[in-house]
């Protein structure tokens, strides 16, 4: 039977001109035979590589080892498309044959990205930025393998078990990483071949995952932590227990709520009367901001209601108007889960606290005159509200928008008690190294490009070392002089006065990183969003994504992407910036500029 690297399936991208590996396994002793071939139906100008009676580019054949093991190496390939692929193995007795098929092979530039939250961002939560560019995206020489997410901490996997390349086109592109696909998108204005992307990010994860055990140990760091995930029985009781725990206190949580929904009859004021009930503490609060006072320093249920008023005029739809979706709710971004209901209609849900909440509501749920919102919320731990400065607000088609900013009425139903998070192995030491980056060992890319840094935010002191073990390591893997694109960490504020040093300082061992060869740090500090963990203005990053690609890796130059300040001075008058680039403002800030 033969295995192959789910990487081996339909839509695959090959890393054009240079020779590629294809390898699997099959019976001992089998005999395996490989056969690209590739279809005339395109004009391409690669045609003349193949044979024109037959369309086989190339053949190759092997025996399978003692384990089962084979390989075979394909030849250089020059960019192009509509490649098939014949993999076919007869066992040593020729009692048993098998042949696996893979169609629409592309050769162009492959990439591979890594990191956390702000690369695996999926594209439907760039939506309300980029809506109308991607509905209308239609590219099929863009196309995305996302890396299953796998752990192991006792040895390294050997390939890739699940995934598929999924192409850019809509709908299909919605859940792939966002910034992986403008940096692609980008690339690929640019050299008009096919862009094939291994996306491997997993949101909330420190570099330290990132790593070889190898370099865990020889840095002696986290090394007591990492031995701990080598008891199979405690990985697999913690994650079984926690996950009861959590699903029980959930479960707990959200009863009051389910109480209220038994009697789906009751009018307006029997409503409230069996709302009020069930309260242990009801009151007014001005929202948006976090909760103060008897609500602060508190997990619990608290179900928030508005009234607004919508009048007639604002309310009609123009003739042309979906109105499936005709109106918008704007619900900024909440602490921590929240189920949301306009005049008794569920429109919405998210489970924790990062998305932001924008739900669309179907024309006849907002009537004239008066209107109930109703934002059922779950804090998990103590600290709840509505982020201050984001949206809040009702929107119709013609972007009219009516404030729901000010005093809701609240009703605290239960209180619950603190609930500690949830143990993620695969923000444990090496795991996801081992089982999602060394199983790519054997496909050839182009470069990586890697966005991470805020979990590591609270231990920048060791940040340096760590990531430029990391990007060693990675290096080993793949190629010793494989460039390393990696974006520094965008500004960002939770909406409280706390000291911001942290993330400055960061940012800074970032920035230290490029005392490695073939690295380049994109900027992306005045991307970042107030209250927003995860900007949503990834085409601006995948742009400056694929200007420090063109420069590192195609033209084989220093990236560099702007004034880099070297000091400042106080003086009587302010401060002295001393830059070591030459400076444009684009400010209206009446500043001073020496040369």
């Amino acid at each position: 039977m033969i295995r192959l690297s789910r990487i081996f399936t339909d839509g695959l991208i090959l890393q054009r001109d240079c020779e590629n590996l294809v390898y699997g396994y099959s019976d001992v002793s089998s005999d395996v035979k490989v056969e690209l071939k590739k279809h005339k139906d395109k004009v391409s100008s690669l045609d003349d590589i193949c044979s024109e009676e037959t369309n086989i580019c190339f053949e190759g054949e092997t025996t399978s080892d003692l384990n089962g093991y084979f390989e075979i190496i394909l030849p250089k390939v020059e960019a192009g498309h509509n490649y098939e692929m014949r993999v076919s193995s007869v066992n040593a007795t020729n009692s048993c044959s098998e042949e696996i098929v893979i169609k629409d092979i592309a050769f162009g530039d492959v990439f591979l990205c890594g990191g956390q939250s702000n690369m695996q961002l999926q594209i439907n939560r760039t939506l309300e930025r980029y809506e109308e560019e991607i509905k209308n995206t239609h590219n099929e020489d863009i196309r995305i393998f996302t890396v299953p997410e796998r752990f192991n901490f006792h040895h390294t996997e050997d390939m890739i078990e699940g995934g598929n390349w999924v192409k850019a086109v809509y709908p299909d592109i919605l859940d792939l990483g966002a910034t992986a696909y403008f940096s692609a998108k980008h690339i690929y204005a640019k050299h008009e071949v096919p862009i094939g992307i291994y996306n491997t990010a997993i949101g909330g994860t420190p570099i330290k995952a990132w790593m070889s055990e190898e370099s865990v140990r020889k840095l002696n760091l986290h090394v007591d932590e990492f031995e701990e995930c080598l008891d199979d029985e405690f990985v697999k009781e913690t994650i079984e227990r926690e996950y009861k725990e959590d699903q029980a206190w959930r479960e707990d949580a959200y009863k009051p709520y389910e109480e209220l929904d038994k009697n789906t009859n009751l009018n307006n004021e029997d409503y409230e009367k069996k709302l009020s009930d069930i309260g242990v503490e009801s009151g007014v609060i001005s929202l948006p901001g976090f909760f103060e006072g008897s609500l602060s320093n508190r997990c619990m249920s608290i179900c928030l209601r508005k009234k607004v008023y919508v009048d007639e005029a604002w309310l009609k739809l123009e003739d042309d108007a979906d109105g499936d979706y005709a109106y918008k709710l704007y619900l900024g971004a909440i602490i921590d889960s929240d189920i949301t209901y306009v005049n008794g209609e569920r429109v919405g849900d998210t489970g924790y606290l990062y998305p932001p909440r924008i739900y669309k509501l179907k024309d006849g749920i907002l009537k004239p005159g008066e209107n109930t919102i109703e934002v059922r919320m779950v804090v998990f731990r103590n600290e709840g509200g509505f982020m201050p400065d984001m949206d809040y607000y009702l929107k119709n088609k013609r972007d009219e928008t009516i404030s729901l900013e000010g005093e809701w009425e609240y009703t605290v139903v239960k209180d619950m008690p603190y609930i500690e998070n949830l143990t993620f192995f695969s923000y444990k030491p090496a795991g996801v190294f081992n089982g999602m980056i060394y199983p790519l060992r054997k496909q050839k890319v182009k470069s990586v490009i890697f966005y991470q840094g805020e979990s590591n935010i609270e231990e920048y002191e060791n940040y340096k070392i760590e990531f430029e073990t990391a990007i060693n390591d990675w290096r080993k893997v793949f190629a010793s002089e494989l460039p390393f694109i990696y974006v520094q960490i965008a500004g960002f504020s939770e909406g409280k006065i706390r000291d911001t040093d942290l993330r400055a300082r960061l940012s800074d061992e970032q920035y230290k990183c490029l005392e490695l060869p073939y690295t380049a740090m994109v900027q992306a500090y005045d991307l970042g969003e107030y209250n927003e963990l995860h900007p949503t203005n990834k085409n601006e990053v995948g742009r400056r994504i694929s200007e420090a690609v063109e420069k590192v890796v195609y033209e084989g130059k220093t990236y560099n992407p702007g004034p880099k300040l070297v000091s400042v001075k106080k003086t009587n008058e302010g401060y002295v910036c001393t830059f070591s680039e030459d400076l444009i403002l684009s400010h209206g800030i009446d500043a001073k500029v020496s040369p």
